[in-house]
């Protein structure tokens, strides 16, 4: 079973804003590429600049979603007791008795 990483969160977000920032700085390049001097891409340089223009968007919902997450706390993990909480665990929980447990009395007299 895998166990959550508590920075993967903004570290998801500071890589995708690292990405933003290329792509954004990319975009105009790649379509500037119909001039002299230039050779093609395996793929036509309009389709690669379509394709790095489609990544703002996505990378502004990644930060979107991941700051979000991180807001809620998914990041924060809960810990249960070692007999309770665990899947296909058959310990029940202790029961409450209903009496509070009370400290004896200091003017208690042993016999």
């Amino acid at each position: 079973m895998a166990r959550w990483s508590r920075g993967v969160l903004p570290l998801a977000a500071a890589l995708a804003i690292v990405l933003l920032i290329f792509a954004a700085v990319s975009v105009p390049g790649w379509f500037a590429r119909d001039k002299d001097g230039f050779t093609d891409p395996a793929i036509a340089s309009d389709m690669v600049g379509l394709l790095t223009a489609l990544l703002i968007p996505l990378q502004l919902l990644l930060i979107g979603f991941a700051m979000r997450g991180f807001q809620q706390a998914w990041n924060v993990g809960v810990e249960h007791p070692a007999d309770t909480g665990r899947r296909g665990s058959s310990a029940a929980a202790p029961a409450w008795t209903g009496a509070p447990m009370t400290p004896p009395s200091p003017t208690a007299t042993v016999a």
